[in-house]
């Protein structure tokens, strides 16, 4: 049985194309997309370049949030925003981009181990390197420690824990990047070392 050339060669396209071939080919059409954060105006920042897309849509949690017009094969779109949902960058039913949290979020602190003694609290936490630590209590400011390593040794005298050792918080904050979610930091009764492992 002979087989003609050209008839090959339009099943290999339409094989291409039901294995979402054309679909990943149009995403490769949108590249370098880059996002940073604005501390300054609470808002994420994503720049790109695109060469198939006139007019794009970003959504966070599943709802549209802006639109942007490409010209000349390039788009920026400033987005203020509250929490850390996950953003999609959108044509029609086309998904050419996914920002989640970790994207333009600092990292969450991890508690390794906290104590307690006659003086004060001790911890000691993992957290990214080069970074500003920010204790709160209650919503209010506690303390701030500039962090150059990856395991931080944190102390809070008695005299800053007016009430205790409830409603310490941790957060993190690194350059172009959302402050951390906050960590709530144990609670310890004296003389008492706890160890938590997350």
């Amino acid at each position: 049985m002979r087989v003609n050339k050209g008839l090959l060669s339009v099943i290999a396209v339409t094989t291409v194309a039901s294995l979402g071939g054309l679909t990943t080919t149009a995403t490769a059409a949108t590249k370098k997309v880059t996002t940073t954060y604005s501390s300054q105006s609470h808002a994420l920042i994503i720049r790109g370049q695109t060469s198939r897309h006139a007019k794009l849509v970003l959504n966070y949690q599943g709802k549209p949030v802006a639109t942007s017009t490409v010209k000349a094969g390039k788009f920026t779109i400033t987005q203020p925003f509250q929490g850390y949902g996950t953003f999609k960058l959108v044509d029609g039913s086309q998904v050419l981009a996914t920002i989640p949290a970790k994207r333009y979020a600092a990292p969450r602190v991890i508690v390794i181990s906290a104590e307690q003694t006659a003086k004060g609290i001790h911890y000691t936490v993992a957290n990214a390197s080069h970074t500003t630590l920010t204790i709160t209590q209650n919503g209010r400011y506690l303390k701030t420690i500039k962090a150059t390593r990856p395991r931080t040794n944190l102390f809070l005298s008695n005299a800053q824990l007016k009430h205790g050792s409830h409603g310490l918080r941790i957060t993190q904050r690194i350059p172009n990047k959302k402050t951390s979610p906050a960590v709530k930091l144990p609670v310890l009764k004296a003389n008492i070392k706890q160890v938590t492992n997350f």
